[in-house]
């Protein structure tokens, strides 16, 4: 009788823990990547030849950022959710319509992918940045005098 209970006894704790893992695993197939992180990315057209880099998104948190163009002092605040192949933003506001980004490939940081228009559009990540301070003309600014400061 004891041995009975205690097959009954390994039999459940066995299930048990087939259960655990085979749930757990079910969980790591399913995580759906996150192509963009927390950071500033420079945003250009892929064909572009020597892209000028003055576009900026900035991803603040897990779900919102701004985009920046500090030629024109343009802007517009995001909501963001990146799900498998895709993200989806929605610019301007919660009235707004979600416009997907279709991600064809992601490479060392580097997003490449396209909204409806079809056109092949770039997210580079900008090194050395906090996307919580980040101000795109103060960044052109420096850098362009960076770039001569070493030139001479």
């Amino acid at each position: 009788m004891k041995r009975n209970m205690l097959k009954k006894i390994v039999v459940v704790f066995s299930a048990t823990v087939m259960a655990g893992a085979f749930i757990a695993g079910c969980g790591k197939l399913s995580a759906k990547p996150a192509y963009i992180e927390k950071g500033v990315y420079y945003n250009y057209a892929k064909d572009d030849v020597n892209p000028d880099k003055t576009y900026f998104y900035v991803f603040v948190e897990d779900d919102h950022g701004h985009s920046e163009d500090p030629t024109n002092g343009a802007g517009l605040p995001f909501d963001y959710v990146q799900e498998d192949g895709k993200i989806k933003f929605r610019f301007g506001g919660v009235t707004e319509d979600w416009d997907t980004f279709e991600v064809t490939s992601a490479d060392h940081g580097i997003i490449t992918g396209h909204f409806k228009n079809g056109r092949e559009m770039v997210f580079e990540p900008v090194p050395g940045v906090d996307p919580a301070t980040f101000d795109g003309e103060v960044f052109i600014n420096q850098q362009g005098s960076s770039v001569e400061d070493t030139a001479e």
